[in-house]
């Protein structure tokens, strides 16, 4: 594949994050925080963004990552594209992703690949890492159980590629996201702007990004 030792190192690096990762995210019920479309919407509001639907039927997370590309980075590629691009990634570093998969799933490269080009098939942590490398982006995923459950792909984003932001919740369901609208900002901005005594300087936050209304 062509593929340096800088370039494998790095894969190394990412894959065992994703098994750290994976490991460490279940911890007891009666640990984790509420993950539901309520707690997601408060998550991404200091991101300025909110929640955007895309279906669902085992597809949600390529779906959500398609709708990112499309409408925020102006890039044909589908779904099932990105499915596709992710076998490949996945299989072009299955040397070193293999060790860590058989550990984390007990299941053969192989057998995983074969069901992710399966429409219905859930993505994971994994397909996701290979989604950012194949398609030169940045992912980040905003988890409804808060900031301490949010994760980067590839961990050390990269400062020459676009970001893209995809949300989660309820355990397996991704959601696109979108800038809150610009009319809604301004709404906020106003009811958020402190009246202040005479004497005192007004104070007011920051201006936000925001879509057009």
């Amino acid at each position: 594949t062509g593929k340096t030792s800088n370039d494998a190192s790095r894969v190394v690096k990412a894959v065992k994050t994703v098994g750290k990762l994976a490991s460490s995210a279940v911890p007891s019920k009666a640990a984790v925080p509420a993950a539901t479309p309520e707690t997601l919407k408060t998550n991404l509001e200091k991101y300025d963004r909110v929640i955007k639907e895309v279906g669902g039927s085992g597809n949600c997370q390529f779906l959500a990552v398609e709708d990112q590309l499309q409408n925020e980075c102006s890039r044909q590629v589908t779904s099932q594209e990105l499915r596709e691009s992710s076998v490949q990634w996945i299989r072009e570093q299955s040397d070193d992703i293999m060790p860590f998969l058989v550990g984390l799933s007990g299941t053969t490269i192989e057998d995983y690949l074969d069901g992710l080009t399966r429409q219905g098939v859930w993505g994971d942590q994994l397909t996701l890492l290979a989604m950012a490398n194949s398609q030169s982006v940045n992912i980040q995923m905003i988890s409804a159980q808060g900031s301490d459950f949010n994760r980067s792909y590839p961990e050390d984003q990269n400062p020459h590629w676009e970001t893209i932001y995809v949300g989660h919740y309820r355990e397996q369901h991704y959601v696109s996201t979108t800038l809150v609208p610009a009319a809604q900002v301004a709404e906020e901005d106003a009811a958020d702007e402190t009246v202040s005594s005479p004497g005192q300087q007004q104070v007011k936050p920051p201006n936000r990004k925001a879509t057009k209304a």
